[in-house]
């Protein structure tokens, strides 16, 4: 599970694991810390972004002068971010991957339509309550227990068309009328 402990203006601050509309957020705020903006862009988005992990309370506590985090706490909470929300590198492909970083909106997509179809929930449920550690727990029992439709495509061993390959209706009536001709 995600989520962790981080220490700024010497008091300690529990972080809960994000779900998936805030961890967006926060991978796109983070992200903004590296480019070469303003510093007035660098201070606005990272209070953004302890505002985002620490709710809005505790993050405007820390603008008081007595209670600004010391450079280096700055340092080690953006050092950890990624740690505490979850994030390891990027690979090649969300859906097979262990974990993500991106914030590209194919691959969100991509993640939310394999987690729609395999278990019905709606975009916007996903959206308020998936985190990444309840992802990597279906993702586990997914692999013990493949979802019926992806045991029946292997059986049939069907093959996704490739890109800007599709197949019309009548390719797949052709393809069903063989798969019952093998059956009698």
């Amino acid at each position: 599970m995600s989520g962790g402990k981080i220490k700024l203006s010497g008091k300690t601050y529990s972080i809960v694991e994000p779900c998936f509309c805030r961890l967006k957020r926060i991978i796109s705020l983070f992200n903004s810390l590296s480019y070469q903006g303003s510093d007035t862009e660098f201070t606005r988005n990272l209070n953004l972004l302890f505002i985002e992990l620490l709710g809005r309370k505790n993050a405007l506590l820390l603008r008081w002068p007595w209670n600004r985090p010391t450079v280096e706490e700055v340092e080690q909470f953006i050092l950890e971010v990624p740690a505490i929300c979850g994030l390891t590198q990027k690979k090649s492909n969300v859906i097979d991957d262990e974990s993500f970083t991106s914030d590209s909106i194919n691959e969100w997509d991509a993640l939310y339509a394999l987690i729609i179809d395999r278990t019905g929930w709606d975009w916007d449920a996903i959206d308020q309550r998936m985190t990444l550690s309840r992802l990597e727990a279906l993702k586990s029992h997914w692999k013990k227990s493949p979802p019926v439709n992806e045991l029946v495509a292997a059986y049939l061993d069907y093959k996704p068309p490739a890109d800007g390959d599709e197949m019309t209706i009548e390719q797949r009536i052709r393809q069903l009328q063989q798969f019952n001709a093998t059956m009698h």
